[in-house]
């Protein structure tokens, strides 16, 4: 795989993925200190995010944030109840997630795992079904999370049923 023009580094720090993320949800702030309940949802979103694609501990993460490890252990129990409630979140993530996925490749899981001696052209497969998939789901929540008594269970049954018929 070619690296695209622009590449920094090959895994994004949490610098990074917090100015993708700030793009989405301007003029919110998620290092902002506040309760505020939308402020505090794309906080979750954020370290979320960082959690799956960079390799800081809970700990790190939590400092960026000015919050403590434990608050991110909270985040990623609560992630399915902030996604079904505010959709609107949710498409941020997506949408942010599908830029760190186009702006560092080589963050995608197979690098993770090995970095030592990665499978390019297994990884490049894996992203552009990455790619396919964040399409996917960002147009079937925005079709579906909206409708009323929908868990994360039904909407994922119903998009395993929704990609078989494609």
């Amino acid at each position: 795989m070619k690296k695209p023009d622009g590449f920094k580094r090959y895994i994004p720090t949490l610098e990074d993925i917090y100015q993708i993320y700030k793009k989405y949800i301007e003029p919110m702030d998620v290092l902002e200190i506040t309760r505020k309940r939308d402020v505090v949802e794309n906080r979750l979103m954020f370290a979320m995010l960082c959690l799956k694609y960079t390799k800081e501990s809970y700990a790190n993460i939590g400092q960026f944030i000015k919050k403590d490890h434990s608050t991110i252990v909270h985040y990623t129990k609560q992630f399915d109840v902030i996604i079904t409630s505010s959709p609107g979140v949710f498409e941020n993530y997506l949408d942010a997630e599908k830029d760190i996925v186009n702006s560092y490749p080589y963050a995608l899981d197979i690098f993770l795992n090995n970095p030592q001696k990665p499978d390019v052209k297994k990884a490049h497969i894996l992203y552009l079904r990455k790619v396919h998939a964040f399409n996917v789901k960002l147009n079937f929540y925005k079709k579906l999370v909206y409708q009323q008594g929908k868990t994360i269970k039904k909407l994922n049954i119903e998009l395993k049923n929704e990609k078989q018929l494609h």
